[in-house]
């Protein structure tokens, strides 16, 4: 994230859709360099490998507070009173046989929307409280896939907007970044070190897996 006020970093923990909102600091982070936005994205199914007629949950949500670093680097906690997303960049992609990646939608998958508002390829958070998302996938064709979100991401949170400062992560703690090798003469910067340098930095985030036949 390199755009990054070095007077006020706003902070959001987005945790996961479930029962319960956690609230969470990131222990890596140092004044000035954290994102102002932290989305965690849970998926019901984190293995590297899955199968076609399988069916994957996505969802998020909102915590009721969100917390900020002032100058001084004390934690500023602040409630959740609007929220608005405006350009939230998280799609799955489908590797074909030249290694060349393309947005996986139907016939690949079938999508079903759950909660939220909707794209073609992914649903957007809700526009009232609480805010969150919840949708499926269902596979269709094997193969290999990956989900990839973009650092430009932006939301407007109690009437301020928040441009080019969203991270959004998937919650899967082990990432088979080897499914992705053979991507390195389809695009720049596509070598397997160079998609976990990019994950570990934030700049993108990957979740790789492959669709089999059972």
């Amino acid at each position: 994230m390199k755009n990054i006020s070095l007077l006020i970093v706003v902070l959001i923990g987005l945790t996961f859709y479930s029962t319960t909102c956690r609230e969470e600091i990131p222990t890596n982070c140092e004044i000035g360099l954290c994102p102002p936005m932290y989305v965690y994205i849970n998926v019901s199914n984190s293995n590297d490998t899955m199968y076609v007629g399988d069916t994957l949950e996505l969802s998020a949500q909102v915590p009721e507070r969100v917390y900020e670093f002032n100058r001084n680097g004390d934690t500023v906690w602040h409630n959740v009173v609007n929220f608005h997303e405006q350009a939230m960049d998280y799609a799955l992609y489908f590797l074909g046989s030249n290694a060349e990646a393309v947005k996986a939608d139907f016939p690949k998958v079938t999508i079903i929307k759950s909660e939220g508002g909707s794209y073609i390829d992914r649903t957007t958070f809700t526009t009232e409280y609480p805010y969150r998302f919840r949708y499926k996938i269902v596979f269709n064709t094997p193969g290999i896939y990956f989900f990839q979100t973009a650092y430009d991401n932006g939301y407007n949170l109690n009437g301020e907007s928040y441009m080019r400062g969203a991270v959004l992560e998937w919650n899967v703690s082990i990432k088979n970044f080897e499914l992705l090798r053979g991507r390195e003469s389809s695009c720049q910067n596509c070598t397997v070190e160079d998609f976990i340098a990019n994950d570990e930095a934030d700049i993108y985030n990957y979740f790789p897996f492959v669709v089999i036949e059972r």
